[in-house]
């Protein structure tokens, strides 16, 4: 079980994400990559209602077409801001923990976890509360092995995922896609059963 950190250790945390992404230019490499490589996401979601969690200051979903997003993200990057009021296109500045409680009306069909789970308070909360959304598919990508630091206050094993998700965690070769924190991933599409 991974242990909640406390309020004042994520406000620091919070701060330092803050530092290192606010004034850097938002590149398309990583929503590219997600969308090309991590789960293989086509970019027409034909209608879907997403909830992203962690959107950062550059979202995946804003790659998509046809989509209802959702973004969740606790910092005001000022490329995220930029989205606000786009078409298809809902910001909850909120911690994910308090962002997910109403995105419960939107009726989601799919919760997005890339790169975020180090980075909230609780990641057993997000997780269940990711799995609970009325459409019961959540898609992540998420570091693993990768050590603690101000900004990155929680680290995961692959069998974190396992336990979450069951069969479908797989293990990413970061070797293929060299430069994400330098650690291993865990990938998949967990989908509930009915």
């Amino acid at each position: 079980m991974i242990e909640a950190i406390t309020k004042e250790r994520w406000d620091e945390a919070q701060v330092a994400e803050f530092a290192e992404h606010a004034n850097a230019r938002p590149t398309n490499q990583w929503r590219d990559a997600a969308l090309r490589h991590f789960c293989h996401i086509d970019r027409d979601q034909q209608g879907k209602t997403i909830v992203e969690v962690g959107a950062g200051p550059a979202p995946v979903l804003a790659g998509c077409e046809n989509v209802h997003a959702i973004l969740i993200e606790p910092l005001s990057y000022p490329s995220l801001l930029a989205l606000k009021g786009r078409a298809g296109f809902d910001l909850l500045i909120e911690p994910a923990e308090r962002a997910l409680e109403f995105t419960m009306v939107y009726n989601a069909q799919e919760a997005w976890l890339f790169n975020v789970l180090q980075h909230v308070a609780d990641p057993e909360l997000v997780v269940e509360k990711c799995k609970h959304l009325s459409g019961g598919v959540v898609r992540f990508f998420e570091p693993i092995n990768c050590p603690t630091c101000v900004y990155h206050p929680h680290t995961f094993s692959f069998s974190d995922f396992q336990r979450w998700f069951g069969e479908s965690a797989k293990l990413y070769d970061h070797d293929y896609w060299p430069g994400f924190h330098d650690s291993p991933c865990a990938y998949g599409v967990w989908r509930r059963e009915k």
